[in-house]
């Protein structure tokens, strides 16, 4: 691994050192070395490199000990899996029910890869979360969350439950970073933003005062689905890729002021309906990430100086 011109910086001896790590995948990762990267972001990977594969092999272990051949609950309506296995564990019907539906929204592109429907995994990954975190359950939009490591993991043909296994670890790793705020309606890092947009762009802040536009009504979206349904997949993953290697929560509020800050002409132009409609379809407008990303980083630099 410390051969790899992206790793060589980051791996000395058999350890990766997470800070330089943080800082080199901020930047952005190349597309070969996302998954390991998103591994160790995520902390699914410890930072000895020799127990890679040992990690994998006990993650899919556990993964397996929860899947059955055949589960009362899966009505003949579900996704069939492709392997003919299923989650054992029961949940209500009703929470079964919304992920079908959802999983249903998702993009085909995104449930359909190499011509292989993984709908069954979305639905695998998601019930078992639903059961293994029953203060959380399922919420709307949770199933947004699956679609950057499945269609990243799912690359080729292959069809393993290993890639199962890890498409549920790295899910799970980042509901470990974000459940407080699906809990809690999102309500700190809408109330943070809207503080936040005060402080920085006090004329666009009272322009949505002025008509009548409640930052709760655009940002509670981005939040709760990390910006899955505003931009294309390798927009995305570029920004996973910076949200990843930072705090979390810090980073999607200042990612959310900055992404207005950008359009505020435009946006000030505009009445409630016209923002509304702006802001909707903000991914199809003529936007720079990168550049956004960066200011990003500014944001709290330039308030505090």
């Amino acid at each position: 691994m410390e051969q790899n011109p992206f790793f060589s910086e980051i791996v000395v001896g058999k350890y990766v050192n997470k800070r330089k790590l943080r800082s080199r995948c901020y930047e952005g990762i190349p597309d070969e070395h996302r998954v390991v990267a998103y591994k160790l972001l995520l902390g699914v990977y410890e930072t000895d490199t020799t127990l890679f594969q040992e990690i994998d092999e006990n993650n899919l272990n556990l993964y397996k000990m929860s899947l059955a051949s055949n589960t009362d609950y899966y009505s003949e309506e579900y996704f069939t899996s492709q392997n003919g296995l299923y989650v054992s564990y029961q949940i209500s019907t009703s929470v079964i029910h919304q992920i079908f539906i959802d999983i249903r929204r998702i993009d085909l592109k995104h449930r359909i890869i190499n011509g292989v429907d993984l709908s069954y995994v979305y639905m695998n990954v998601l019930v078992m979360t639903a059961a293994r975190r029953p203060y959380l359950e399922y919420v709307q939009g949770m199933c947004d969350l699956v679609v950057p490591f499945l269609v990243l993991i799912f690359d080729d043909n292959s069809n393993s439950m290993q890639k199962e296994s890890d498409v549920f670890a790295c899910f799970d790793k980042l509901l470990d970073r974000i459940q407080h705020n699906i809990i809690s309606m999102q309500e700190t890092p809408i109330e943070q933003t809207k503080n936040k947009l005060r402080r920085t762009d006090r004329k666009l802040y009272r322009h949505f005062k002025r008509i009548d536009l409640n930052l709760h009504f655009i940002t509670f979206r981005w939040f709760n689905c990390l910006f899955v349904r505003e931009f294309d997949l390798r927009t995305l993953l570029r920004l996973f890729d910076s949200m990843l290697s930072a705090d979390t929560d810090i980073f999607l509020v200042n990612f959310a002021v900055t992404l207005l800050i950008s359009c505020r002409n435009s946006l000030l132009e505009k009445d409630f309906s016209e923002a509304v409609s702006y802001i909707q379809n903000i991914g199809k407008s003529d936007i720079g990430v990168l550049e956004i990303l960066r200011n990003s980083v500014l944001l709290d630099i330039d308030q505090n100086m």
